[in-house]
């Protein structure tokens, strides 16, 4: 049997209080600063949300790739569709303009040096000599 003091100072003999259980909410949770007990650095970056396919969003066609200029963090990509012209020649007309974050500038830059690397594996490309300096 376990006995215990009552009274004004039964709190006192017993020692500090222990601390009370609090429950929080799934949004506090969530914004609470996040501890790991592991030694592997924490990843940099989030996993990426899923992608949902609109299909109402404007597709853009290009034959051309006119250039690139950054401003700050952001790259400015154009792109034009050759057409023939009232002269009987071709004209390059911009079709369409896509600004990019670095970030997304960097993931496609990767994407794209893996999908020419698997076409020149392929035999469908080859690489161009180096320039002579």
């Amino acid at each position: 049997m376990i006995l215990r003091r009552r009274g004004r100072d039964a709190d006192k003999k017993r020692g500090p209080k222990k601390p009370e259980k609090t429950e929080i909410t799934v949004e506090e949770a969530q914004m609470a600063p996040k501890t790991t007990t592991t030694a592997e650095p924490a990843p940099q970056r989030a996993a990426k949300p899923p992608v949902e396919d609109d299909l109402s969003a404007k597709e853009v066609f290009a034959d051309d790739f006119v250039g690139l200029y950054s401003i700050g963090p952001n790259f400015h990509f154009t792109f034009a569709t050759r057409r023939p012209n009232k002269n009987g020649g071709m004209s390059r007309l911009v079709t369409g303009r896509v600004v990019l974050p670095l970030d997304a500038v960097l993931e496609m830059y990767n994407n794209m040096q893996a999908a020419v690397s698997r076409l020149e594996t392929s035999g469908v490309v080859k690489r161009r000599g180096q320039a002579k300096g």
